[in-house]
This record gives structure tokens, sequence and C-alpha cells, in this order.
């Protein structure tokens, strides 16, 4: 594997309905403010896998509605599946290695400053001989998580919405023998707070 060669994006994003995204910013800023920021999010998420093959696994509906719209070029539209973050995110990676790609990558929709450049580095990483690259996030979660099959367990860990998800990530790595890697960390928008630092930071 090199370069970009066989390799895909999955964002997993939740379908834009009022009074379901981003609910710590609808406390404070209100469920429409919060709608309009989660929309924004999505935009910058489809822009960041627009030049690459990717699948967007969604929740939040029982069909993608809208989210067809944000990625009218995504491979494929699928729903999560699983009891936790951790489950849904190994199905997926699964799912779309089952398909043929030779490596995936799972990105979100909360990180605005994630490029299609962190990708293409994750994929690097890949294609250098590495089986995971992380993008790590400022709360000690991670942006982007990226591998082929030898990396699926990865996602058994147990720190799932909290500051320990990237420690418990890189641990389990090392109990695998896994080479992990890390790219540049990044801050997610998921307050009032967040989303006015993002906005203040865009030229």
């Amino acid at each position: 594997m090199t370069g970009l060669s066989g390799c895909a994006a999955v964002a997993f994003a939740k379908v834009p309905l009022r009074g379901t995204v981003k609910t710590r910013l609808a406390a404070v800023r209100g469920e429409d403010f919060a709608l309009r920021a989660y929309r924004e999010l999505l935009q910058q998420t489809a822009s960041a896998v627009a030049s690459l093959p990717h699948h967007v696994a969604f929740t939040g509906d029982t069909l993608a509605g809208e989210l067809r719209d944000f990625f009218p070029g995504a491979l494929s539209f699928f729903p999560q599946q699983g009891n936790t973050l951790g489950e849904r995110q190994k199905g997926a990676f699964l799912r779309c290695l089952g398909l043929g790609h030779t490596a995936v990558c799972i990105i979100g929709c909360d990180c605005p400053t994630r490029t299609a450049t962190e990708i293409a580095a994750a994929f690097d990483l890949l294609g250098r001989g590495c089986d995971a690259a992380i993008g790590p996030a400022r709360d000690g979660g991670y942006y982007l998580i990226a591998g082929s099959v030898a990396a699926a367990g990865l996602f058994d860990v147990n720190g799932w919405g909290t500051s320990s998800l990237l420690r418990e990530t890189l641990e389990q790595g090392q109990r695998l023998g896994l080479c992990c890697r890390l790219l540049r960390e990044l801050s997610d928008i998921d307050t009032a707070e967040d989303y006015s630092c993002w906005k203040e930071s865009v030229p």
C-alpha cells in the first residue's frame, strides 16, 4: 500500500435534525443555533473527504436524509451499529475493509480544522509501515484514526467519551504490538466557547 491507493475515509455523522445535534452548544445558544453550527461542521467534514473515496456512517435517524446533500460523492451511506462508539467504529471499520479497501480512516464531524491534509498524512504513515495513525484531540480523545485490519483491536477500549480515550487506545496498541503514530493535535467543537474560538480563528 502506497499513498492513497486502496484507502477510504469514513465520516461518522449525525443526521442534522433540530434538537438532536450539539446539545451542549444548544443549551447555551439554542437549538436553532446548534443546528446551524452542526451544518457548518458537516460542510467542513465533507470538504475534507471530497477528494477521497469515502463512506458515511450515520446515526440520529433511520435514513441518511440531508446527509446525502452534504456528501454527494459518498460511495455508501449506512447506519452505525453497536452499543458504544467503539463498537460502532469497529463495525464501520471492518465493514469498509470488507468492501475491498486496504486501509480505512474514521473521522468525526466535530473538528473543523481537520482537513484532507491530515487524512492524507495518516494514510502516508500507513504506507510507510505503521499499523495505525491517530489524530489526537485536545480533550484527550481523537479526531481521526486510520489503519488496516491489524488495527481493529484498537477500538476494544473503555474510555469512550472521556479524557483517557487516547491514552487507553495507545496502551491497547502497545499490548497488541502495533506501531501507532500521532498526527498534530487539534480541537473538537463541543461547547459554545469552542465554537467561538474556532470562528475567531477563521480568516
